[in-house]
């Protein structure tokens, strides 16, 4: 169970954390990234990061649906709604235009003034194309196609905090959006308020008022997220807070290796590997970001509970579009039992998210098949074996394949996203 009240304050540090396969590669050339006009900030924070590289390793990536559809099976909620008309705000590194997005809405930029289209990380727009990315020939889709994304830019390089986060909300609030997806986290220990907590729980206390639904990520672990953490602002009450899950050889579910679990935790989604829009340009895809340079050069598949948290603001979507009366409440409680269960005491929440057998849960009789049956267990194993896991990179100049397993590529400024 959350419990949002925390006796002692301590400095919060919000931070992001995505967790990686490193492989080396011999050359890389990053694109330039598009920075379109946007409005102004409520408040900018300080923006130091250099822009991370990105690729595609393989065109073979692009064969084969992701691991989050293979495990949801969302095309088969597209029978019923696609979003349409429903705005996500992305709370986030900004989200840069593509043509696999739609339409991306700005609601502006807290790092620098810019606009909510500048994604020098990557990370935003990644986001909002497991919310929102438009089918194509390939492999890649999002939730739900037809929702719009709201970019807000609240962070790049983990600069920002929990009182701008705030006022990213309110923002949010203030521009329409139905759902709120946050995948930033800020840690703390159990027992111990983190500064400016208030200031956040303020704010989703008004989107909840508001209608807009607000979903958020359970953390990495990392430096600033050690396991038992709680969460900001995903411990909160009126918060879906998302975990990551994994499966094992026999095709079981368990806590994704990097991902935080918890009481507090309500549902989990896969967190990767992801394949989304290319920041840097407008029509391509990636799925590894590259850091170094040289023969020191590594290319990190991407996965995270931040990505884990996107499918279920693109679930909520879906509802929102199918009933547009439903409240906050009401949809975290579809979503929340709607989810396929899995083990218990794994601090996973309810299970794993079934967004089909969300937009079906309308009767009694619906939750108690559902109960009888959780036949639609996700990821069967020949879909999510070890080896497919684990598989060796094979994109064009790699130089050295090196699997490394999972590390954390953890930004522990202020400002992560897990």
């Amino acid at each position: 169970m959350k419990n949002p009240l925390f006796m002692n304050a301590i400095k919060p540090r919000l931070t992001a954390t995505t967790a990686l396969s490193t492989v080396l590669i011999s050359t890389l050339t990053a694109a330039t990234a598009v920075a379109p006009s946007g409005i102004a900030p409520i408040a900018a924070a300080q923006n130091s990061q250099d822009c991370v590289a990105t690729m595609l390793s393989s065109e073979s990536a692009l064969r084969e649906p992701t691991v989050i559809e293979k495990t949801l099976r969302f095309r088969q909620a597209w029978q019923l709604t696609t979003g349409a008309g429903i705005t996500v705000a992305v709370i986030d590194t900004g989200v840069s235009p593509n043509e696999r997005l739609g339409e991306v809405l700005d609601g502006g930029d807290f790092v620098d003034g810019d606009s909510g289209f500048v994604d020098c990380d990557g990370h935003g727009t990644l986001v909002a194309g497991i919310i929102a990315g438009r089918p194509g020939a390939d492999g890649f889709a999002g939730l739900a196609p037809d929702a719009h994304v709201l970019s807000i830019r609240q962070t790049a390089d983990g600069e920002g905090n929990l009182e701008s986060l705030a006022q990213a909300i309110d923002r949010a609030v203030a521009e329409g959006a139905r759902v709120i997806n946050i995948s930033l986290t800020s840690c703390a220990p159990a027992g111990v308020m983190p500064q400016g907590a208030t200031d956040v729980a303020e704010s989703v206390a008004r989107a909840e008022v508001s209608g807009a639904v607000v979903v958020a990520a359970a953390g990495n672990k990392g430096d600033s997220c050690q396991a038992g953490s709680v969460a900001w602002p995903a411990v909160l009450p009126e918060v879906i807070a998302v975990s990551a899950v994994q499966f094992d050889d026999a095709g079981q579910a368990q806590p994704a290796e990097y991902a935080i679990t918890g009481q507090w935790v309500n549902v989990s989604a896969p967190g990767g590997p992801v394949l989304g829009p290319d920041p840097r340009t407008p029509t391509g895809l990636i799925d590894r970001h590259v850091f170094g340079s040289g023969d020191n050069t590594r290319a990190q598949q991407i996965a995270g509970t931040s990505f884990a948290t996107p499918a279920v603001s693109g679930t909520a979507a879906l509802l929102l579009a199918r009933n547009p009366e439903l409240s906050p409440a009401q949809v975290r409680d579809i979503i929340l039992n709607s989810a396929s269960p899995i083990s218990s005491g794994l601090g996973l929440g309810r299970g794993i998210i079934a967004p089909y057998d969300a937009l079906i849960w309308t009767t009694a009789d619906t939750a108690a098949q559902h109960a009888a049956n959780p036949a639609a267990a996700p990821a069967p194993p020949d879909l999510l074996s070890s080896q497919e896991r684990n598989a060796p990179l094979r994109a064009t100049g790699l130089l050295l394949i090196c699997v490394l397993g999972l590390g954390a590529w953890l930004l522990s400024r202020p400002g992560q996203r897990p």
